[in-house]
């Protein structure tokens, strides 16, 4: 997202490049189950449905991006817990009302998958 994209990003490593292509998609498919599948169903599925029921559908979407986005500074933050809150802010909350209305809209967890999936895999596949 906007880490990976703006000139302020890291440089892109590039240690997928020297990866054997099995070892290359076991990773992005180990990542996805981690990450894209374990949170969409969490944060989406069984956190922002119990919530709508209890808030109703953007107050729960807005709460669930957030809190989604909060826990993303734990894993990805660095140095400046100011700038680092900032960023994951601005790029994992949009995100998440994104695939918080997919999910509250449509019902079924494979487009929100796909997505995050996809951004997820995003960083690794342009290093190739």
């Amino acid at each position: 997202m906007l880490s990976y994209a703006t000139p302020l990003a890291a440089p892109a490593g590039d240690w997928a490049r020297g990866l054997p292509l099995v070892e290359l998609v076991a990773t992005i498919l180990v990542v996805f189950a981690v990450n894209a599948l374990l949170e969409e169903f969490f944060y989406r599925r069984w956190l922002q449905t119990r919530w709508e029921s209890l808030l109703g559908r953007w107050p729960a979407i807005v709460l669930v991006s957030l809190l989604w986005a909060v826990w993303h500074v734990a894993i990805q933050g660095g140095v400046r817990p100011d700038i680092d809150l900032a960023t994951v802010i601005v790029s994992h909350a949009v995100t998440g009302l994104f695939l918080g209305y997919l999910w509250s809209r449509y019902r079924r967890m494979w487009p929100p998958l796909v997505i995050h999936g996809a951004l997820n895999a995003m960083p690794t596949l342009l290093t190739l």
